[in-house]
């Protein structure tokens, strides 16, 4: 399970972290060209997306993504 992961890597980080069900949210689907699930999508301030990954992602690979992502 990806969610975990993701919990425990943003707690650590202090990153704030909103999940998406997507068949709840297909506006928001739609927008990020969401097309598998999961997908993790990274946004500056202002929307706009500065890192994408679609997949299940270790805790380190999250780690620098956020890391890189600053």
């Amino acid at each position: 399970m990806f969610k975990p992961i993701v919990q425990a890597v943003s707690q650590e980080l202090g990153t704030f972290v909103n999940y998406v069900d997507a068949d709840q949210n297909p506006d928001l689907v739609k927008k990020h060209n969401i097309s598998s699930v999961p997908t993790i999508v990274i946004t500056d301030d202002k929307g706009n997306q500065v890192f994408r990954n679609s997949g299940v992602m270790t805790a380190d690979q999250l780690k620098n993504a956020f890391s890189n992502s600053k």
